[in-house]
């Protein structure tokens, strides 16, 4: 009766706590519960909240003693029906059976110089053999990729691709050639840095991308930009981008941004207005990687988060106001993933594809887990005359492994931060970055809210689903 309910409810309480799988956020005085295994968003009582946040047998028994039956009753039924949901070990979403991606590296050089690029800038190298990217690309096709349902080709993303518009037009046409021989999609990818063009080269650009964007790195206005990514001489480049940002426009070709967000500007809301206004159609904005003088670390990463909570309150208004323009623009940025994962319930358990369904290949022919480790010896996976070192290439990199991760009602919306950011801090791939935890917390706590807001204001959560679902199939090839 009323005493076995009151135990019954204790229980479910206790193993509530007692698991990573629920978080409690507070917006506009409703309480709401977020179900990471579900992705469910569920509004709670307040008697449950002051349950669940007593910290003594004390304290709980004090705010049992406030309550009615009727209240004891409902909030028991709740946690029952919640925690029948089963609690199932979370399988990684991606994989070798989606998409393959290949990330060519078949040149090193570049014409500008920018201060936190992670290219080798003592030598401009080619690849000596071209015969070796069609081997990777039918390796990938075969062998690496051989169950994937489309491919990717990502190329020269750490040096500027259209200083090789002939190897770049071969590529083309050997993808498509093999779509037709094997029926499965074929995909050439690459960022341009925007300081080149001539007719040639958007008649390249144009039989390459179609109808699809072209990628423009750009980190926002003049100054900003200019400051960190300029010419060898010093020059900012940031007056030719944007000249021919507007010869592509004239051309008809649709335009995504690249940005890099550094700590000389940590305001992304300003980034993108800027990018907005000069015509693009998506905008993608990532803080730097660690390791440079323009990383954040633990006293600057806070403005970066008090700039990404305006970004929020912007985007919410637009929503709000049903003004779907905003969301279109960022449905590839990297500061909105949590919001589709926990939208569609897209879990994760890796940071990325490294050792599952992409692979770098230097201009050795030499094969890496990713482009920031092209190099190292100790993460040399193979080349493609040899093949894949399956036992180097493969590693458990599950976010459950990486030490606090495990402990974490995020992981499955995070993944665990950057592979490459563990081995620059600590050598270590699977150490935790502990700056770039924070922001991604503050990111996924912010998406979460953001939901909240949405939902508490009656929003039409349906027409920003079909929105963001009709640019899900751009962010999964990317």
């Amino acid at each position: 009766t009323q005493y076995e309910k009151k135990d019954l409810l204790f229980g479910y309480i206790k193993k509530m706590k007692d698991t990573t799988r629920f978080r409690m956020t507070e917006r506009n005085g409703i309480i709401y519960f977020f179900d990471q295994r579900t992705s469910d968003i569920v509004e709670i009582s307040d008697s449950l909240r002051e349950l669940v946040t007593t910290n003594t047998a004390d304290e709980y028994n004090m705010v049992l003693r406030r309550l009615s039956q009727e209240e004891i009753m409902d909030n028991t039924d709740f946690l029952s029906a919640v925690l029948d949901i089963p609690d199932t070990p979370v399988q990684c979403t991606r994989s070798r059976s989606e998409i393959s991606v290949l990330k060519l590296n078949a040149g090193s050089k570049c014409n500008l110089s920018c201060a936190y690029c992670f290219r080798d800038k003592g030598e401009n190298r080619l690849i000596e053999d071209g015969g070796l990217v069609y081997k990777a690309i039918d390796g990938m096709v075969n062998d690496f990729g051989r169950d994937a349902r489309s491919y990717t080709v990502c190329f020269n993303l750490a040096s500027e691709p259209l200083l090789y518009p002939g190897l770049m037009n071969d590529i083309h046409d050997y993808l498509k050639k093999t779509e037709a021989r094997t029926g499965k999609r074929m995909e050439l990818f690459f960022i341009t840095n925007g300081t080149i063009l001539s007719p040639p080269l958007i008649k390249t650009i144009k039989r390459i991308r179609k109808n699809r964007p072209v990628s423009i790195s750009i980190d926002g206005p003049k100054e900003v930009h200019d400051a960190l990514r300029g010419y060898p001489g010093g020059k900012g480049s940031y007056e030719v981008i944007t000249a021919n940002i507007q010869s592509f426009r004239k051309k008809g070709l649709p335009i995504s941004a690249e940005s890099v967000i550094t700590a000389r500007h940590p305001y992304p809301l300003d980034i993108l207005r800027h990018l907005s206004g000069l015509g693009f159609e998506s905008v993608n904005m990532k803080p730097v990687r660690r390791g440079t003088p323009y990383s954040f670390d633990e006293k600057s990463i806070g403005a970066l988060k008090t700039g990404y909570d305006e970004y929020f309150t912007f985007l919410e208004e637009a929503l709000l106001d049903e003004d779907y323009f905003v969301l279109k623009l960022l449905c590839k940025d990297y500061a909105i993933r949590p919001l589709w994962r926990m939208l569609f319930n897209h879990k994760i358990n890796l940071r990325c594809g490294w050792g599952v369904n992409q692979i770098s290949m230097d201009h050795r022919g030499d094969f890496y887990p990713c482009d920031s480790v092209m190099g190292m010896e100790a993460y040399r996976t193979g080349n493609v005359r040899d093949g894949i070192d399956w036992n180097r290439y493969h590693a458990d990199l599950a976010c459950e492994r990486r030490g606090e991760c495990d402990r974490c009602w995020a992981r499955h919306i995070c993944g665990g931060t950057c592979y490459v950011n563990g081995i620059i801090g600590n050598n270590d791939m699977l150490a935790v970055d502990p700056v770039e935890c924070t922001l991604t917390k503050h990111l996924i706590e912010s998406n979460l809210s953001l939901i909240c807001d949405l939902l508490h204001a009656g929003a039409d959560i349906e027409a920003i689903k079909e929105v963001l679902k009709a640019n899900l199939k751009e962010i999964y090839l990317l």
